[in-house]
């Protein structure tokens, strides 16, 4: 299997990730809800402060802004892996 740079890779390595998803039809108000508490227990300085002691880089922020990652990702692998199967 070719590396990532020989597939012509050009995504900045960004390490692990986790995020937090609700199923799909979860109605909007539950998520907004749901982004809203999650939001506040990030910017509680002892949650933080428990979380960064693991290394862990905080981000928060709102919905919309997570589905972009996601959907950043969805595109990127995929092209990944098409590019690297054998033909």
């Amino acid at each position: 299997m070719p590396t990532q740079a020989d597939t012509g890779d050009k995504i900045v390595d960004e390490g692990t990730w986790f995020g937090i998803v609700a199923p799909a039809g979860t109605p909007p108000q539950i998520v907004d809800r749901l982004n809203a508490a999650i939001n506040l227990a990030l910017a509680d300085s002892a949650i933080r402060a428990r979380l960064e002691a693991i290394d862990l880089k905080l981000l928060g922020g709102t919905r919309a802004e997570f589905e972009r990652v996601i959907e950043r990702h969805i595109a990127h692998w995929s092209g990944t892996f098409s590019r690297a199967s054998p033909k």
